[in-house]
Order: structure tokens, then sequence, then C-alpha cells
């Protein structure tokens, strides 16, 4: 049987939550810093140019990713409330 506590799912979700926002900062950093670099490198442009395409780009790129991770969450904690309601009444 599945066993199921309310409390240990809420960890799982904010760690989740928190690893979320820990690659989205570093993500976008590391495109930033990226475009900057490149921008500086090619000599096409200023590399504040490079760091502003790079900073859009990171945030195009995460964004698909925090939807994923809070899919995930959402996902959790159904598959969680479906077990608890399946339990019989004495074991909830």
């Amino acid at each position: 049987m599945l066993y199921y506590t309310h409390s240990r799912t809420e960890q799982i979700v904010e760690r989740l939550r928190r690893v979320d926002l820990y690659l989205r900062t570093a993500l976008i950093l590391l495109f930033t810093l990226y475009g900057g670099s490149a921008g500086l490198g090619f000599g096409i442009a200023i590399p504040a140019v490079g760091a502003a395409i790079g900073f859009v780009v990171g945030w195009l790129f995460v964004i698909p990713m925090t939807a994923f991770i809070e899919w995930m969450c959402q996902v959790l904690i159904a598959l969680g409330e479906i077990v608890q309601h399946t339990k019989p009444v004495e074991d909830r």
C-alpha cells in the first residue's frame, strides 16, 4: 500500500520550487554573461547589447522549465490527494 503524508509532499514541493528558483537565476545569469562575452569577443556589438540579448534568451529558455516544474508539483499534489482519498476510512 502507498504511504502518503501531506507534510512530506509539502517538503518535496518546497524543494522543487527552491530548485526552480536557483536554476532560473543561474541560467539567466549564465545566458547574460555568455551574451555579453560573445558581444565582446566577436566585436560585432557592444557587450551590453549582447548581455541584453542573452538576458532575453535566458528568460525564454527558463519559462518552459518553470512551467514543467510547476506541473510536476501539481501532479505530485494531485496524486497524493488521490492516494489519500482511496485509503480505507480507518487509515485516514
